[in-house]
């Protein structure tokens, strides 16, 4: 192969590449170096920024008050938490609450008792972020305040207000949560029973077995109610669950809860197999409630396996679990479902 002679017009270019490259290469170490600067200067600029921040929180433009309480937020640092605490009674309502969602943000105990003033601020868009700031901020003093707001009369305060209380898992919140069961707004109504389902606490079983007997109106607060039960694992649920079942075809919403319950819920779920066959296929208690497998091996499913794969290999490793007591059902399972 014949080697073409070097010419000065293709030297030229191939030493014009040449700068480029090593131009491209200066300027990206430059801004490596930069960036290095840049970092170990970034405690002093997000000083500096804070300082600015801070002082446009007094500016006559209340969008750039809005601007600087929510940058102040996202910076998270304490020094803004006394100036974000004066921004509470700014004169625009729209200031005013994105301060207190940055007092949240911050999560300084020093914002609590202002915020728990703000509960009381004319304008329901101030309460309702110092409401749920309460809730981030995670401190007792919070909660008979809180508990006062459900009687607020802006709704979204009052939802704020459960899902804050939630938060604390106080027993204080169960009987005025209770109260909210009665509440005019449906969505008020569905909170509180998800709240009650969450604390654990015996007095709410009751008021929640009520709903399951009285809204059938309101199949969605029942199926909510269901769940809250399940959530209690209380065993004086179980009766009523089983009745939801005896009612309706499908009861899928019954089953699950029933499950959560545990043991006190098996024998009357047999039972309820065995006086209704059509109410409570194999497959769909398998799917629902695997784990009462651990407490009796159900007859019913290894005389009468489902048909569907995935629910045979399911049932199979709940009798898995069970132990080498229960061996001889398993290879029975086996054997009768002809699972490989």
């Amino acid at each position: 192969m014949t080697m073409r002679p070097f010419t000065l017009k293709s030297i030229l270019a191939a030493i014009l590449i040449l700068g480029a490259a090593l131009a491209v290469r200066a300027q990206h170490l430059e801004l490596m170096s930069a960036d290095c600067v840049v970092a170990n200067a970034a405690p002093y600029f997000q000083t500096d920024q804070i300082d600015l921040l801070v002082s446009q929180l007094k500016d006559p433009n209340p969008d750039i008050r809005l601007r600087a309480a929510d940058g102040l937020g996202k910076l998270k640092d304490p020094k803004a938490v006394e100036p974000l605490i004066v921004a509470l009674n700014d004169s625009k309502s729209n200031v005013a609450d994105i301060s207190a969602r940055a007092l949240g943000q911050i999560k300084d105990p020093r914002a609590v008792e202002p915020l728990i003033i703000a509960l009381r601020d004319p304008r329901w868009d101030v309460r309702s972020e110092a409401t749920k700031a309460l809730g981030e901020l995670k401190d007792g003093r919070a909660v008979e305040p809180l508990i006062a707001a459900l009687h607020d009369t802006y709704v979204g305060v009052r939802l704020y207000a459960i899902e804050s209380l939630n938060v604390f898992k106080d027993p204080r919140s169960v009987e005025p949560l209770l109260a909210a069961l009665g509440d005019s707004a449906p969505v008020i109504r569905y909170q509180a029973v998800a709240a009650l389902g969450q604390l654990h606490d015996a007095r709410a079983v009751e008021p929640l077995i009520a709903i399951l007997n009285s809204s059938a109106r309101d199949p969605g607060l029942r199926d909510d109610a269901a769940t809250a039960l399940g959530e209690l694992k209380d065993p004086r649920a179980v009766e009523p669950l089983i009745a939801i079942l005896k009612e309706q075809g499908d009861g899928n919403y019954a089953i699950a809860p029933l499950g959560m319950i545990g043991s006190f819920a098996v024998e009357p779920l047999l039972f309820q197999r065995t006086a209704n066959p059509g109410s409570l296929d194999s497959q769909r208690l398998q799917h629902f409630v695997p784990h009462i497998f651990l407490v009796r091996t159900p007859r019913h499913l290894l005389d009468n396996p489902p048909q569907n794969r995935v629910a045979k290999i399911r049932i199979g490793i709940s009798l898995a679990r069970i132990g080498i007591e229960r061996l001889p059902d398993l290879k029975g399972y086996l054997k009768i479902a002809s699972v490989p």
